[in-house]
């Protein structure tokens, strides 16, 4: 036995359900250890770690008698800080998702009763994150070495890094001072075009400024910074790298410049992006709004930011598809799905196609005039596509109907009880004759 998933809950038949799961995709590859208690699983993780086993990901229930999920996956952060730990519960209070959040490294939360499909692509995705950061990892660990001793024996090796591996060296502005051929290849630059210029000229516009912002604090502070990052061709496209960006240090321990190694993870970010995307509206799915939706409560009970969140429906739909067919309501969900990602914007806004003709935006750092604002403007922009809807019994076009709400987050509020408000919000919309919109603090 040399991979483990370790499974903790104090209800047996919970735990024989996770391993009958687990088993079925990845029973050939690793060995499933199971633990009725935190402390049980404790004692696991320590016994694998003397035999040189690491644990690669741990299932977690939140409420056991004695130590608590949080309690536990804090616990196993310092027995196993490279494992990916994976939250499965219905009744964890926020301040707990937090704290293993800040201390625990929690890699993904998900609800109870679980959906297998979301079990199985998690897990998936946790194990694929572990192997990425291994070989980064390794790469990181021979490169410093070749650095550090550079002799004929290991020349061929510096050449095989410069043809498969992603890396570069830059001064203290960020000026690029030496770039690997493989970074070349995947950029679509020459070592001339790079060597010399800012590394902000790789910079895709997608990436949020506050991930620069972190990179930059982190490496200046003389700390590693690692994380996930979207990168610009020299045609337009882009590329997905796992990135490590290390300081370096000349013999008085100043920094120098900075040396960045990162791996291709274009292909896994693909199907990362498939599997929360709605296939028809090419938004995020109901799956990505029940993941994200907690996280972002988490994230703004620290900041103290208050979240928006608006919910649409578009009025008479079914009308609408007995009358001009399935392909013309399909043609509709779209347009109005544009129209909600096109008047959101920014990074910290999120649209989804929440099932059918119900669509949810999740607003960040908002206030109650900006909140009211952009769900007047998504209302009118609707109408505005001036699409007939000879079967409305309220406007000859399409229209939508809308309940939005604005809260600040704290150890009562959770995403089913904002989801519950707001959809309320939308009914008494819905029962007051359409084609209007209510937004209420909570």
């Amino acid at each position: 036995m040399s991979k483990v998933i370790l499974c903790v809950d104090d209800e047996e038949i919970v735990l024989t359900s996770l391993k009958a799961q687990l088993n079925t995709f990845f029973g050939h590859d690793y060995e499933i250890e199971l633990a009725q208690s935190g402390e049980d699983a404790l004692e696991i993780i320590e016994e694998l770690k003397e035999d040189n086993i690491e644990v690669e990901l741990i299932v977690s229930d939140f409420l056991m008698p004695g130590m608590n999920g949080d309690k536990f996956l804090i616990k196993a952060q310092e027995l196993s800080p490279k494992a990916k730990k994976i939250l499965l519960t219905g009744q964890a209070n926020m301040q707990g998702v937090t704290d293993i959040i800040n201390h625990g490294a929690l890699y993904r939360y998900l609800s109870k009763p679980w959906e297998q499909t979301d079990l199985v692509v998690t897990a998936k995705e946790a194990i694929k994150s572990y192997e990425n950061e291994k070989e980064l990892e390794f790469y990181t660990k021979h490169l410093e070495e070749l650095v550090s001793v550079k002799t004929q024996e290991n020349q061929t090796y510096l050449e095989i890094v410069d043809k498969y591996l992603l890396a570069s060296k830059s001064d203290l502005r960020g000026k690029i001072t030496d770039v690997s051929e493989a970074l070349c290849n995947i950029s679509g630059y020459t070592k001339d075009e790079l060597i010399g210029k800012n590394h902000s000229l790789l910079r895709h516009p997608d990436v949020d400024k506050k991930v620069y912002e972190n990179l930059w604090k982190t490496v200046l502070a003389g700390d590693v910074w690692e994380g996930e990052m979207k990168n610009l061709k020299k045609d337009g496209g882009f590329y997905w790298v796992k990135a490590r960006i290390s300081p370096m240090f000349d013999a008085s321990q100043n920094i120098v410049g900075y040396a960045s190694i990162r791996v291709d993870i274009t292909d896994k970010k693909i199907v990362d992006l498939l599997s929360i995307t709605d296939a028809l509206t090419k938004i995020f799915n109901r799956r990505h709004f029940n993941d994200i939706f907690e996280k972002e409560i988490a994230r703004a009970s620290i900041s103290g930011e208050k979240i928006g969140f608006i919910m649409l429906d578009i009025d008479f739909f079914k009308q609408y598809n007995d009358t001009y067919g399935h392909g013309m309501g399909d043609e509709v969900l779209v347009k109005v799905s544009q129209v909600l990602k096109s008047s959101l914007g920014g990074n910290d806004n999120y649209p989804f196609r929440l099932g059918g003709e119900e669509f949810g935006a999740i607003i960040c750092g908002t206030d109650i005039d900006k909140l009211t604002n952009i769900t007047k403007t998504l209302k009118e922009s609707i109408e505005a596509l001036e699409i007939e809807h000879s079967s409305s019994l309220v406007s000859k076009y399409i229209t939508a109907s809308f309940g939005a709400c604005l809260f600040s987050c704290g150890d009562n509020i959770t995403s089913d009880k904002i989801y519950k408000y707001t959809d309320k919000l939308l009914y008494e919309v819905k029962d007051n004759g359409r084609n209007n919109y209510i937004v209420k603090e909570y």
